[in-house]
């Protein structure tokens, strides 16, 4: 695989993430700003802002007009960042404060205006913000170089009217700048760049921007990557079409390791011969889709259309070298994560020379499916039976790739008693009061009102009710909207008013202990008293089942990895049978066993420990599944035996929340709710049941 990278923006709305507004990477042709795009000229010589080489050139002097990008108006923080750079014959004079670039309301109210201003240590330049004046309120304490491109980040707050600065910043944690506190705020409605007659008439040049409702979406470019898989020049593969048939219709998998990155998929190249010319093959639809399994099984295992995204109907050409470029309708969104399904419909009902081929390189696996005829046009829809190939088409895929990390957060629960301490954790975004951050988080327990929290400090919940207790805590923004995609978190606890475990009976692996009451309590939410035990293991990472067994009576079975706080597994079976609750034990940590729900009545029962690993697990004694916890869509799932992995995936109530197989490494759980499992993997009849954590 051949990567080659490049900077490159996007100005597909379909691309745009949460909060972003607006973004131009101004690739027009050299001449007038305003005609392109949404541009509008607002003040000043209609023509005389200019494009040139793919930025926008501002310039001081006889050039005066001033030019706006409108953007639907949204409440609350602005951002708007820009790429910048200034040239001019002499550094900046001390009489010169002259503005280029601001927000603008409905009418001439301009507000976060950025200003080119004298140096403060004999420097070319430095910048200056303000909130809502014509010259700065306050300098960059650092000068600035002519020619030199700088990253200016501006924040407005539409509420308090202040404005912010920093340059080439990566958080909004590092140094800015603060204009005056106005009045009032304004309601904005577009970016504005400006031209005036200046005393040094100094020349800018603008790229890269973008409006935003945070600070990580504006910080900057995003990678565009060209991958490149396939590089063999193998014909009559018929991937990604057969031209010399009057219909085709294929899929190829790539793999997530070939491709590398994650981000929107804009353009695919396949490479033909130089023969080929798609007189009478042109007219194509293009789907993508992310699956699991990195090869295909049979000559009908078509991924399902109804799972995938038309990205592309219309007409393609080779280029006079042979290179067919598909640029792409929609861009795909490519987890980086998954692999990837490219699927090629070609409908046109002539055919073209037997010599026309593109070319295709040999695979380890089957990762072509194909079908084509002279007389059926297949329905991506509902496809018949084709033929498989242990190829791959040669393609060419341009990336942007993803930009800022993601916003996440996680949430964790220590007891004591009655009491929960929450503690918090947050990557990628700033938690603070509003206008001081990227937002900040909200919870509620057992399903009550919502919270407002604004750092990231220890909460304490105090004098709380004996027994279970659920928290939902999730990241907003400053108008208290829930992030997209959601940040969010559901934590299962429970909490005790005495010390419960204190008089808990130990068990090892093996034991089998009669009925005993010495130890019971009423904690429980259960009407009849509650029995406990306690399990360390033997120093080595096992699973470990509990059974429960004796005379009829209803009852649960509660494992928790402290005394109160995390529960970890449930079972609420009946006892007129065995019942069981598997759990893993990493062999240090003191694991506290609770029946619930016992009655001295109930006559006497019997409860065993014992590893479930036997001779079948030896083999997948080193299967890993990671991340653990896990925060996004995916786990990967490594086990030195091959073969399809059967999955079963159970919640903390012993339910069973997924049943499925996969071929490769990657399981999605991105339908699991946030919360405890255990996950059951079986390999050629060999099983081993882990803990896992969804975020």
């Amino acid at each position: 695989m051949k990567k080659n990278y490049y900077l490159l923006f996007t100005i597909l709305i379909a691309s745009l993430s949460f909060g972003q507004i607006a973004s131009d990477d101004f690739t027009y042709s050299d001449g007038s700003l305003v005609g392109n795009g949404a541009w509008v000229n607002h003040s000043g010589n209609a023509g005389d802002l200019l494009v040139s080489s793919g930025q926008v050139v501002v310039q001081h002097g006889t050039p005066s007009e001033d030019a706006n990008l409108p953007f639907t108006p949204v409440s609350g923080v602005l951002y708007y960042g820009i790429d910048l750079s200034v040239s001019s014959s002499s550094d900046i004079p001390g009489s010169d404060n002259e503005y280029f670039a601001h927000f603008k309301d409905s009418g001439n109210g301009f507000r976060g205006r950025l200003d080119v201003v004298p140096g403060t240590g004999g420097g070319n330049y430095t910048l200056g913000i303000s909130s809502s004046g014509s010259t700065a309120d306050v300098v960059w304490g650092t000068d600035l170089t002519f020619g030199v491109t700088y990253r200016a980040i501006v924040k407005y707050d539409q509420d308090s009217g202040v404005a912010e600065l920093w340059i080439d910043a990566s958080s909004s944690g590092d140094t800015s700048i603060t204009g005056d506190t106005p009045s009032s705020g304004t309601s904005i409605e577009s970016f504005a760049l400006r031209q005036s007659d200046s005393n040094n008439n100094e020349t800018i040049t603008v790229d890269n921007l973008i409006v935003g409702q945070t600070f990580a979406e504006v910080l900057g470019a995003s990678t565009s990557t060209q991958v490149t898989i396939g590089t063999g020049t193998v014909e009559n593969e018929e991937l990604p079409i057969q031209p010399y048939y009057g219909y085709s219709y294929s899929q190829v998998i790539y793999t997530a390791a070939e491709i590398g990155v994650a981000g929107a998929i804009n353009s695919v190249t396949y490479s033909a011969n130089s023969a080929t010319t798609l007189a009478n093959s042109g007219d194509w639809v293009v789907y993508m889709g992310t699956t699991s399994s990195s090869s295909f099984s049979s000559t009908n295992d078509w991924v399902d259309v109804a799972n995938m995204t038309q990205v592309f109907d219309g007409t393609v050409t080779p280029d006079g070298s042979g290179n067919v470029l598909v640029t792409l309708d929609t861009a795909f969104d490519y987890d980086g994560a998954s692999n990837l399904v490219i699927a090629v419909d070609e409908n046109t009902s002539g055919y073209d020379s037997t010599t026309h081929d593109f070319y295709c390189t040999g695979a380890s696996e089957t990762r072509g499916l194909v079908y084509y005829s002279d007389s059926t046009n297949p329905d991506p829809a509902s496809p018949v039976t084709g033929q498989t190939r242990d190829y791959i088409a040669n393609v060419v895929l341009d990336i942007t790739e993803s930009g800022a990390s993601p916003a996440s957060a996680s949430w964790t629960v220590s007891v004591s008693g009655t009491d929960a301490t929450v503690s918090v954790t947050v990557n990628n975004f700033t938690v603070a009061a509003a206008g001081g951050g990227d937002g900040h988080w909200h919870y509620t327990i057992d399903g009550g009102s919502t919270v407002m929290v604004y750092d990231t400090n220890d909460l304490v919940l105090t004098g709380l009710t004996d027994g279970e207790h659920t928290l939902v805590a999730w990241l907003v923004d400053d108008n208290h909207a829930a992030l997209d995609p959601a940040v969010e978190q559901t934590t299962t606890f429970w909490t005790f008013s005495n010390d419960e475990c204190s008089g808990a009976i130990a068990i090892s692996d093996g034991d089998q202990i009669s009925s005993d009451t010495t130890n019971a309590t009423d904690s429980g939410d259960n009407s009849s008293n509650d029995l406990w035990y306690s399990y360390t293991g033997n120093g080595q990472t096992d699973d470990v089942t509990i059974s429960l067994c004796g005379s009829s009576f209803d009852t649960y079975i509660r494992i928790f990895d402290a005394c109160g706080g995390t529960q970890i597994a449930y079972n609420d079976d009946s006892c007129s049978t065995q019942s069981e609750v598997t759990f893993n034990s990493d062999g240090t940590t003191t694991y506290y066993i609770m029946v619930e729900g016992f009655s001295s009545s109930s006559g006497a029962f019997d409860l065993s420990a014992s590893s479930t690993l036997g001779i079948d697990d030896v083999d997948l004694s080193d299967l890993k599944i990671y991340p653990n916890p896990v925060d996004g869509n995916y786990v990967t799932i490594l086990s030195p035996v091959n073969g399809t992995k059967y999955i079963q995936v159970f919640d903390i109530m012993g339910r069973r929340v997924m049943d499925t197989s996969i071929n490769g490494n990657t399981l999605d759980v991105s339908l699991i709710n946030s919360g405890y499992y255990m996950i059951k993997v079986t390999i050629d009849g060999q099983s081993k049941i882990s803990r896992l954590v969804v975020r």
